[in-house]
C-alpha cells in the first residue's frame, strides 16, 4: 500500500453561511435552470475532488415539537440536518442528526452521536454511530455483491487540529482514507483504497461526515441540555409530524382507488336427490328459450354499469400502499405517468427525493411549455411526498 493518495478532496467553509438571497446569486452564476435547496436551508461551502469543482454543502436546523405544558426553560428540540449538491446544484446526499437517538445513548454518560446517512443512488440508507473514540458505519462499497461492510473512523491522537482516519473493521490498521480538519476553515480528505476511491457514495458519506466536525460542540452541549431536562423530569416531548413515519409503529400510508370489476356469484348447484333428479331435457322448451333469447334487446355498455347484475351496487373497492422511500422513481407518485415523468426527468427530477428537494418556483419556470403541469399540483406532489417518507 502506497502513502500517495489515490484522491484528493478539499472542503473550503466560508465564515460567514450564505442566505436564500446569495444562494440565488450563486445559482445565476453557474447558469442553473433551478435548484434543490430548500428555502430555510444556508450554504456553508464548497468542496473540489482532485482539483474539479465538485458541489457545495448547505444545512439547516429542524425541531421536535414541545408540549405546551413543559416546565423547562427550553422552546425547541433542535437538530441539524447537512446536505451536499453536486457540480449541478442537484441533491447528492444527507446526513440528518437523529436527535432522540442520541439522547437515549447518551443518557448518564457523555453525548454520542447518531445519524442517518442518505446518498442518491443508492439503495439503502445506513447509520452513522459514535461510541467512545471513534465512528462506526456499515457500507456496501461493491454495488453488485450488495456485501456490507463495515468502518470505523477513529480520531488521531497527538495531532493539530482534528486528524481522523478511516479504517475497514476486518483489516486492524489498514487506512482506507484519512480526515485532515485544518485550521481556518479546510478540511482535506485523502484515500488510499483503490475501492473505496471508486465508490463515489462513499466520499459523499465522508464529505457528509466532515461537514459536522464544525458543529459538533454545540450540537453536544444540546444534547446534554436535553438529556439533563429529560432527566429531572422537566421536558415533555411531542412527536412532530415530520418525524411521525420514522418512529410511528405503523407508517402512514398513502390510500389510492383502483377501480375493480364486481365478483361474480357462483351459483350453487344443488344437492341430487329423489326429489331432484336430472330429467330429460324439453327440446321444444329449449327452442322456444333460443328464440327469446335471439329477440331480446342487448344493453349498452354504459346501461351495463348502471345496472349492475346483482341489483346492488358494489362500493369502490381501495388497496393501500406504504409510503415512498426518498430513493424511489418519481413515477411512484400517484398522477405521475409516463409523459409527465419524461419531463420532470428532463430538468433532474427523477427520484422522491428530488421532487422533496426542488424549488416549486423555479420548476414551474422550467415546466412553462408544459400545459398539464401546474405549479399548484407540483406542490400537491410534493407535499404527498414530503408527508409519506419511510
Amino acid at each position: 500500500m502506497t502513502e500517495e493518495p489515490i484522491i484528493e478532496i478539499n472542503i473550503e467553509f466560508w465564515k460567514r453561511q450564505k442566505g436564500p438571497e446569495e444562494i440565488q446569486l450563486l445559482e445565476a452564476e453557474r447558469s442553473s435552470r433551478y435548484t434543490h435547496l430548500d428555502n430555510d436551508m444556508n450554504l456553508i461551502g464548497e468542496f473540489t475532488i482532485d482539483g474539479r469543482f465538485g458541489g457545495t454543502i448547505g444545512v439547516k436546523t429542524e425541531s421536535w415539537n414541545i408540549h405546551k405544558n413543559h416546565p423547562a426553560e427550553i422552546n425547541l428540540i433542535e437538530y441539524n440536518i447537512f446536505k451536499i449538491f453536486d457540480s449541478e446544484n442537484k441533491w447528492a446526499g444527507t446526513l440528518e442528526e437523529c436527535i432522540i437517538d442520541e439522547i437515549a445513548q447518551s443518557y448518564k454518560s457523555d453525548p454520542h452521536f447518531v445519524f442517518s446517512v442518505a446518498i442518491e443512488g443508492m439503495d439503502f440508507n445506513f447509520p452513522l454511530i459514535q461510541r467512545p473514540g471513534f465512528y462506526i458505519f456499515p457500507f456496501t462499497v461493491d454495488d453488485k455483491s450488495k456485501d456490507v461492510e463495515f468502518f470505523l473512523i477513529e480520531k488521531k491522537k497527538l495531532s493539530i487540529g482534528s486528524d481522523w482516519n478511516v479504517k475497514r473493521c476486518v483489516t486492524v490498521g489498514y487506512k482506507a482514507a484519512h480526515i485532515d480538519d485544518k485550521w481556518g476553515n479546510k478540511i482535506k480528505i485523502s484515500t488510499f483504497d483503490h475501492e473505496v476511491s471508486k465508490n463515489d457514495y462513499f466520499l459523499y458519506y465522508l464529505i457528509l461526515f466532515s461537514a459536522t466536525l464544525s458543529y459538533q460542540n454545540d450540537m453536544k452541549q444540546r444534547i446534554k441540555e436535553y438529556s439533563k431536562a429529560i432527566k429531572d423530569g422537566l421536558l415533555i416531548l411531542h412527536v412532530s409530524d415530520k418525524v411521525l413515519n420514522r418512529y410511528a409503529e405503523k407508517p402512514v400510508k398513502i390510500k389510492r382507488v383502483v377501480e375493480r370489476k364486481p365478483k361474480k356469484k357462483q351459483e350453487e348447484k344443488p344437492k341430487i336427490s329423489a326429489k331432484n333428479e336430472k330429467k330429460p331435457p324439453d327440446i321444444k322448451k329449449s327452442i322456444e328459450n333460443d328464440i327469446k333469447k335471439t329477440s331480446v334487446k342487448r344493453k349498452t355498455r354504459d346501461e351495463e354499469k348502471e345496472e349492475p347484475k346483482d341489483g346492488k351496487r358494489e362500493p369502490e373497492q381501495k388497496i393501500e400502499d406504504f409510503g415512498f422511500k426518498i430513493e424511489d422513481p418519481i413515477e411512484e407518485v400517484d398522477g405521475i405517468g409516463k409523459k409527465t415523468g419524461k419531463k420532470l426527468r428532463e430538468l433532474g427530477i427523477k427520484t422522491i427525493g428530488d421532487l422533496i428537494n426542488a424549488n416549486i418556483d423555479e420548476l414551474t419556470q422550467g415546466l412553462e411549455d408544459v400545459t398539464w403541469i401546474s405549479k399548484s399540483r407540483l406542490e400537491e406532489w410534493q407535499t404527498l411526498c414530503s408527508n409519506n417518507i419511510i
